[in-house]
């Protein structure tokens, strides 16, 4: 009895190391990792506010169970990096998000993303950043509303 109880902590470990237990950097950390060193680089704050804003300050359910710090959809067109997709019928009318595996692979995703859109390292402000990404990429569906929540974090 003794050995079963063993190899079941021992299996326990290897779980919490390796699986779903392992602990992962912060949605923060993943972000500045993978746009340290980019053309995008110096929209590390905006892109930060723009994952807290779409992710309930990194609480919602895709952030929980999806890594999905940016709300990302399936895409049609673009190429993209997930290990799956992730749907509820009670999120955005049953709408196809992506699933990651990490934060990390969810920032990559983004940075994929404003790859594929051509999105400009113009901007000087907090405020042209945000107006460019709710207005000229169309990312939410309400780009007023969503321009005014992304200034509220504005330094």
């Amino acid at each position: 009895m003794p050995i079963f109880v063993v190899i079941l902590l021992i299996l326990f470990l290897l779980w919490m190391m390796l699986g779903k237990g392992a602990s992962q950097e912060t949605p923060e950390e993943a972000i500045q990792k993978t746009f340290q060193g980019t053309k995008y680089q110096k929209y590390i704050p905006n892109i930060i506010a723009l994952s807290r804003i779409e992710s309930g300050n990194w609480t919602n359910t895709l952030t929980r169970e999806a890594n999905n710090i940016f709300s990302m959809s399936k895409p049609y067109k673009r190429d993209y990096v997930a290990d799956g997709t992730f749907q509820r019928p009670y999120i955005d009318d049953n709408q196809l998000f992506l699933k990651y595996r990490s934060y990390k692979q969810a920032s990559e995703d983004f940075l994929m993303y404003l790859k594929y859109v051509g999105f400009s390292t113009g901007y000087e402000t907090c405020e042209e950043f945000n107006k460019a990404i709710a207005f000229k990429h169309k990312y939410a569906l309400n780009p007023q509303s969503y321009y005014q929540a992304l200034n509220t974090l504005c330094p």
